[in-house]
């Protein structure tokens, strides 16, 4: 009777429901924030701004030149400027006349790769997205420095609030309910938490993990392997979560890496070996 006993006891255990809190890896940052980058291989001519500066929508922040622009637009205007004269001679040139829808057509395709070139060098002059505060310039610029398209020169972050990107593992995402409260707690211990509650749960997983603070290789909590391209995969499902923040009275305006810790469904000790269980048979039978 003692052994039944302790086994209905272990049993009844097992199926009660655990801490209903759920911590997640997530960041911070504005609902508006955007990366600026050059628009083709390009050098600094001017740089118009400065770190915490507030700007205007299409201000222009970043003059940048390219001579390689400048020589394809020469080199295509000379040829635009070739074909018209073969047009405007047909009347006294039969191979002209014979050649004239050629002719047309390659007239036609210049003009539309000028139109192209003209767009990207208008590029170079590189405007604010919106109204906002500069964030993150970049302390490396200066007039004449070569650059990549791959380089943030600065981030312009926007004043209608902000919010929190969590990334949750298939079994914590099952917990999750939308319209629950959490907080975010700031790997910065200095920072107070903030409050928000759940309005968006993705339900698929991120094939590719495009908020690289919460990636391993850049110190953060959620394992990734990284391509030929650059481009960082989770190791194992993560599912997006999105909160919004409740306290406007406090901004940061800047990226802050943290966790959140939610209330979620209760789940029992047998509940979840179940859960890891149906999920390794899901994932591995290709289900």
């Amino acid at each position: 009777r003692v052994v039944v006993a302790a086994l209905m006891i272990l049993l009844m255990a097992g199926l009660l429901p655990l801490d209903r809190t759920v911590s997640i890896p997530a960041v911070l940052e504005a609902q508006d924030r955007a990366s600026l980058f050059a628009p083709a291989p390009s050098k600094i001519r001017t740089v118009l701004i400065q770190e915490g500066v507030k700007v205007d929508a299409g201000q222009p922040l970043f003059v940048l030149e390219s001579p390689d622009l400048d020589r394809r637009l020469e080199t295509i205007q000379e040829r635009i400027a070739g074909l018209e004269v073969r047009l405007q001679r047909e009347a006294s040139y039969q191979e002209d006349r014979d050649d004239h829808q050629v002719v047309w057509e390659t007239l036609r395709g210049e003009e539309n790769e000028l139109e192209g070139v003209k767009a990207l060098r208008e590029q170079l002059v590189i405007r604010s997205p919106f109204s906002g505060i500069v964030t993150d310039l970049n302390s490396s610029l200066y007039p004449g420095r070569w650059l990549n398209t791959k380089e943030a020169l600065a981030h312009v972050t926007g004043q209608t609030g902000e919010v929190i990107h969590a990334f949750a593992t298939e079994e914590q995402h099952a917990r999750l309910v939308l319209g629950n409260e959490g907080w975010f707690y700031p790997d910065d211990w200095m920072r107070p938490a903030r409050r928000g509650w759940i309005r968006d749960l993705r339900q698929v997983d991120e094939a590719q993990v495009v908020v690289p603070y919460v990636a391993s290789i850049y110190s953060g909590s959620i394992p990734v392997r990284q391509d030929g391209q650059g481009v960082l995969h989770a190791e194992h499902s993560v599912y997006r979560v999105e909160l919004n923040v409740e306290d406007d009275l406090l901004r940061w305006d800047q990226v802050i890496r943290g966790v959140i810790r939610v209330e979620g469904r209760g789940e029992s000790v047998l509940g979840r070996l179940w859960t890891r269980a149906l999920s390794i048979l899901i994932r591995e039978g290709g289900l």
